[in-house]
């Protein structure tokens, strides 16, 4: 992985990003933030009727914990709020697909694609 924390981050991005296409999904949006939070990506899935809010979590050891363990019910709360922004503004051909919460994280043992890692609240 690259030196620095923001090299890191947008490879971990750039891996998550890949990992969905590879599974059929159109990536529609990256780093989509607003005053409460960034979604790390946007994604449609193959079938075109699932908008998946991603959360993309890096670590570079395993010592502290697995690295979708940081997405805490704080972060959660982040993500639907921005999830509600970007519906808002999305085209109206999305606004009536279904919506779930993905959490991608990679560490030293690979990565790992939690899908429904979370419900909205």
């Amino acid at each position: 992985m690259p030196e620095t924390r923001a090299d890191r981050g947008r490879e971990a991005e750039d891996r998550a990003a890949a990992h969905l296409r590879t599974l059929g999904c159109e990536i529609l949006a990256r780093n989509f933030r607003t005053k409460w939070g960034e979604i790390d990506i946007v994604a449609l899935s193959p079938g075109r009727d699932i908008l998946i809010f991603a959360e993309v979590r890096y670590r570079s050891r395993d010592d502290f914990g697995a690295p979708e363990e940081t997405v805490v019910i704080s972060k959660q709360r982040k993500l639907v709020r921005a999830a509600q922004i970007f519906l808002k503004t999305a085209p109206a051909a999305l606004r009536g697909a279904a919506a779930r919460f993905d959490v991608v994280a990679l560490s030293p043992a690979g990565l790992r694609h939690i899908e429904n890692a979370f419900e909205a609240s």
